[in-house]
């Protein structure tokens, strides 16, 4: 793999195609294992592969290139993590909001059944979650794509993905489809 790698440095296009097939079967592996969503998974190895792309061209690896990959990878899941912990405070608040609304909307079944089915959906789809969460603190598309690090084409399919989910989940009166 060395050769590999000392070949991608040096540009060799087919090498750092080859490199990076085979990176991120190894990091759909190695992630699979902390997260159980497929969404999540294969978003986070985008990430850190995006990251290796940035930087392995400038690196001198005194290790192996992989375990510098994994190094980053296990950054990321930190990070992953984190989010999520943050994300499930979110929802407690959310809830508590809605109760408080309750008495005051018209609409409060259908408050109560969109609430239910965005718990639902953060379980499965955070970074769905997420970017709903910052679209609604005002920032722009562009803005999300920086805070999250994904680019904007991931964002339209994700926040695509999730409001099917979203619409679906309603329909069914806040059963997950």
């Amino acid at each position: 793999m060395d050769k590999l790698v000392v070949r991608a440095q040096k540009g060799d296009k087919a090498a750092e195609n080859q490199l990076f097939r085979s990176l991120r079967v190894r990091l759909h592996r190695f992630v699979k294992h902390k997260i159980q969503n497929e969404d999540d998974v294969q978003d986070l190895v985008q990430e850190v592969c995006q990251t290796v792309a940035e930087k392995y061209m400038a690196e001198d690896f005194h290790t192996s290139f992989y375990a510098w990959a994994y190094e980053i990878t296990k950054n990321k899941l930190g990070n992953y993590f984190m989010r999520e912990a943050r994300l499930s405070g979110r929802v407690k608040q959310l809830e508590e909001e809605s109760e408080e609304v309750a008495v005051r909307s018209p609409n409060f079944e259908l408050k109560l059944t969109t609430m239910e089915c965005l718990e639902l959906i953060a379980r499965q789809n955070k970074r769905f979650i997420d970017i709903l969460h910052l679209r609604i603190m005002g920032e722009s598309d562009e803005e999300v794509c920086g805070r999250l690090r994904i680019s904007l084409g991931n964002l339209r399919t994700i926040r695509s993905r999730g409001l099917s989910q979203l619409e679906k989940c309603v329909d069914a009166g806040g059963v997950a489809t």
